[in-house]
């Protein structure tokens, strides 16, 4: 994990036992705000951005603690310093970028080159930076957030960046520190300003405050989705961490990085609802090998073939065959009974597939909460 503090970089690693140490100290003449945007390269866990004047940095790792800063992209931002940088989790050689004055820049070669869209966004917050949020659901949505006290505080553009569109019915002039996409794949959009936490409904395009009583009247500085447990996750100023829980349909991963045999990934993009197909996917399984699909009325945690089964097998469902591709991914879907008393029931599923790599002969996935609509 990467973090800025003014004047340098800490390093964090590990997760049971972390070692901290402090990294680099930001590069010479690179005039960075006070906590400038650091970003983890995607694609290579020892690499990662820092969003600085005339040029995007790189922090390459040679070795031990020892790292390597670099000019990665000469685009000069015309003399202006970058308030902010985000790559696609849908498409790693997709990124964005804004300036201090709101202009934005997009790029579709892993943030090398740059091209300015035609359109200006929100200014940033003068050592916070601008919030910036790619979709989970279109590579080519993204969403812009800052100071709205003289221009619209959000943003959004449809065509990856080119183009964006004030998206800010039911806001206030207000600044907005963080965005964040609805854990449900429903397209909601959540954000924290300085004095309230909001949400936008795709069904009205309109925000919604979301400060109802109890909820404190102050600083919504970040935002995030936990979509495990269906949440969306606020942290403010003074006034501590608060979960918005939603009670939506949906499917939501749950026992990730359990290592051992769990070494596959079970996921769905769709929102399963009564009477219809419902798509899910098996990731980074051993190629052409045949399993199991696995559905539970309950969860459990219980180690098993040099892993963790994460469903109830004495409240077994459905025992469905799969199998894999050449490269080791399971594309399959299910059909859901049309009948209406399903709504709002919860499902607990596991993908297993033969791997001779593994020490007992299989390969797991992590577990998928389902919720039907």
């Amino acid at each position: 994990m990467f973090s800025p503090y003014p004047g340098f970089v800490l390093i964090s690693e590990g997760e049971d036992n972390p070692n901290i140490s402090v990294g680099p100290n930001f590069p010479s003449g690179s005039n960075p705000l006070w906590l400038p945007p650091v970003v983890a390269d995607p694609d290579n866990p020892e690499k990662f951005f820092l969003s600085a004047k005339d040029a995007v940095w790189s922090c390459d790792r040679q070795g031990g603690n020892n790292w390597n800063w670099s000019v990665y992209s000469t685009t000069s931002f015309g003399g202006r310093t970058l308030s902010a940088l985000r790559f696609s989790p849908l498409n790693s050689q997709l990124a964005w970028a804004a300036t201090e004055d709101g202009t934005l820049w997009h790029s579709s070669d892993h943030a090398k080159t740059w091209t300015q869209s035609t359109s200006t966004g929100p200014g940033s917050h003068y050592f916070y930076g601008t919030a910036i949020w790619p979709s989970r659901l279109d590579p080519n949505e993204v969403w812009v957030g800052g100071s709205g006290y003289s221009t619209s505080p959000v943003w959004r553009s449809l065509d990856g960046g080119k183009t964006f569109q004030s998206e800010s019915t039911g806001l206030p002039p207000t600044l907005v520190y963080c965005l964040c996409e609805s854990p449900d794949q429903s397209g909601r959009m959540f954000a924290g300003s300085v004095t309230n936490a909001w949400t936008w409904d795709p069904a009205t395009a309109s925000w919604e405050d979301l400060t109802v009583p109890g909820a404190p009247l102050t600083t919504y500085w970040s935002v995030e989705s936990v979509r495990e447990t269906n949440t969306v996750r606020f942290g403010t100023y003074g006034r501590g961490i608060w979960d918005y829980e939603l009670e939506t349909p949906g499917s939501f991963p749950y026992g990730n990085l359990r290592g051992g045999a769990n070494t596959m990934e079970l996921d769905s993009m769709e929102t399963p609802t009564v009477g219809n197909l419902f798509s899910l996917t098996v990731n980074n399984g051993p190629a052409q090998k045949s399993g199991w699909f696995l559905v539970s009325r309950s969860p459990q945690e219980v180690a098993m073939n040099g892993g963790t089964l994460l469903v109830d097998m004495t409240k077994l469902v459905i025992q469905s065959n799969i199998a894999s591709n050449a490269q080791g991914t399971v594309l399959f879907s299910k059909q859901i009974p049309p009948n209406p008393s399903l709504a709002g029931t919860e499902w607990f599923a596991q993908a297993f597939l033969s791997d001779p790599l593994q020490p007992n002969g299989w390969a797991i996935s992590n577990g998928l909460r389902i919720v039907i609509g």
